[in-house]
């Protein structure tokens, strides 16, 4: 998402359909002020570790939904979500 870096007032992200498969370590780090990030009806298969998502320091809601593979879950998933 390189090309959003230049995008400090962005705060909706949706992702929704657009056929990912895995989110990278650190790949919303650059795109701190987003508030919602939409990542429904994707084939995301992997384990979040809570690497995948820091830098979402003011990130309100996540929406994984509808994913036609598996997401799994550990106690750091959300490590880097503010609470």
């Amino acid at each position: 998402f390189a090309a959003l870096q230049e995008s400090p007032l962005l705060q909706t992200l949706n992702l929704t359909a657009m056929g990912i498969n895995k989110l990278a370590p650190r790949a919303f780090s650059s795109l701190g002020n987003l508030t919602t990030l939409l990542l429904s009806y994707n084939f995301i298969s992997q384990q979040l570790n809570g690497d995948e998502l820091e830098g979402l320091s003011n990130i309100k809601e996540i929406d994984m939904s509808m994913n036609q593979q598996s997401i799994s879950l550990t106690n750091t998933s959300f490590i880097n979500v503010p609470t």
